[in-house]
């Protein structure tokens, strides 16, 4: 039973590891996972027997058929080991080895585990084949490739992972550049450049990195949201930051800038607790017997709301093949996703769509990287006249994609509403010959595409 061994400090965490162990050896799977679980917990400052505790935990969930647990312990394990390499020093047998890579390899991206350097062998061929090679060989060699195979990203990304290794920086952003000319939407390379901008704070060319990073990049590759949390922190994007707060794992806290946005956001959400808790300003209201008057539009409402000649909006119809959703960014949010999604649209279909925009809200704190998400608001927002809004999703979701001739749509709208018709009409003209008739529709392409 847990907790009838007694023992303190580190110790304990140590006697539990082992409890586990010897009870994963007699089948007792569900007693092993609960001891590994708690050694885990008091042993991210021995990071050997961290990585140890780790591997035993995913076999025993593996065995005992716990996929869901199972992927949040693979992706802490490749979290731990990209940051304190130590899965090499483990305490495992080789057939222990053998069985978790082979889980390993099976349930993550290649993305994400080659992104760690002590696991790439486990995947990248490239790796593999210069494993006996000395530095000077192994470089030059991949650098023939390289230049023989310009198309092949393989290649550019083995030297940046290498450059990376060495603290070249100026050599990971050459090659990942290479790389990206070969596969554009590359999240590992995305990924180093990210890394490398966030440590200059170089934040507008982080933001560029995070606006090109493919969604899954989100739950495939450590450390991004740690980098985002920290470019969004210094760039003052509070919804952003105030989203990603909460999945920064326990390896990146140990990150000074890390830590430094940790505490800065801690300042800020709670300075704006207090400023929220405070009681109102008294008011003098107004007599029994007299009315309040009609409050007269602010002068911002007055500019966003659209010109007396705008026919009510109303959801265009795309004649087209709808958005097929992805399989979300974070594991496990798909299914709380589709929920807003479907009761956003509900609140759109009933005409609320301030209701909708907050209930998109909500779950975009919670799931910043959906792209589903965002096209959602940025529709909400243009039929809530929320021009703002709807024009800060854009960069979020281009560029837009096949099917995406509604998003397009109401792209334009919230640009053109806001003075940017350069930028609107390309996005209107291409979705015009798909968007079915209607005044509102006629409106805009009339009032952006400048027809008669």
């Amino acid at each position: 039973m847990i907790g009838a061994f007694s023992a303190s400090g580190a110790d304990f965490y140590e006697t539990q590891l082992r409890l586990g162990a010897e009870a994963h050896r007699a089948g007792r799977l569900v007693e092993a996972i609960d001891y590994y679980r708690i050694a885990n917990f008091g042993l991210l400052d021995r990071t050997t027997l961290l990585s140890e505790g780790l591997v035993r935990l995913a076999l025993a969930e593996s065995a005992a058929g716990r996929k869901e647990e199972l992927q949040k312990t693979l992706t802490r394990f490749i979290t731990v080991e990209r940051q304190f390499p130590s899965y090499a020093k483990a305490a495992l047998s080789a057939d222990e080895r053998a069985a978790f890579e082979k889980i390993l390899t099976a349930s993550l991206p290649k993305e994400s585990i080659v992104s760690v350097p002590s696991l790439a062998t486990l995947v990248s061929s490239a790796v593999r084949a210069t494993e006996e090679m000395t530095p000077d060989q192994r470089r030059r060699y991949l650098e023939g490739k390289a230049s023989s195979e310009p198309s092949n990203p393989e290649w550019p990304l083995e030297l940046a992972r290498g450059a990376r290794e060495r603290g070249d920086q100026k050599a990971v952003l050459r090659w990942t550049d290479k790389a990206l000319r070969a596969d554009a939407s590359s999240a590992e390379a995305h990924a180093m450049r990210l890394a490398i901008f966030t440590a200059r704070k170089a934040d507008g060319e982080a933001i560029k990195e995070l606006r090109a990073m493919p969604d899954a990049a989100w739950s495939e590759i450590p450390g991004i949201v740690a980098d985002a949390f920290v470019v969004f922190t210094r760039t003052k994007n509070d919804e952003q930051a105030d989203a990603l707060a909460t999945r920064i794992g326990e390896a990146d806290l140990q990150r000074a800038d890390v830590a430094s946005a940790m505490e800065s956001w801690r300042a800020r959400t709670a300075s704006s607790a207090a400023a929220q808790s405070a009681p109102p300003e008294p008011t003098d209201a107004p007599a029994a017997d007299e009315a309040p008057a009609a409050a007269e539009p602010s002068a911002q409402e007055s500019a966003d709301a659209p010109p007396p000649s705008t026919p009510a909006a109303a959801a265009p119809e795309v004649i087209e093949a709808p958005v097929k959703t992805s399989t979300g960014s974070f594991t496990g949010a798909q299914d709380r996703v589709s929920a807003a999604l479907m009761a956003a649209k509900k609140r759109l279909a009933a005409n609320e769509p301030v209701d909708a925009q907050k209930l998109l809200r909500d779950e975009l704190r919670r799931t910043p990287e959906s792209r589903e998400l965002r096209l959602a608001m940025l529709e909400a927002s243009c039929l809530a006249r929320d021009w703002r809004t709807g024009v800060s999703q854009i960069s979020m979701v281009e560029p837009f994609r096949a099917a995406e001739d509604r998003y397009r749509f109401y792209a334009a709208i919230a640009l053109f509403e806001t003075g940017r018709v350069a930028e609107a009409k390309p996005l209107m003209a291409e979705a015009a010959p798909r968007l079915a008739p209607s005044p509102f529709v006629d409106h805009y392409m009339k009032a952006i595409l400048g027809e008669e």
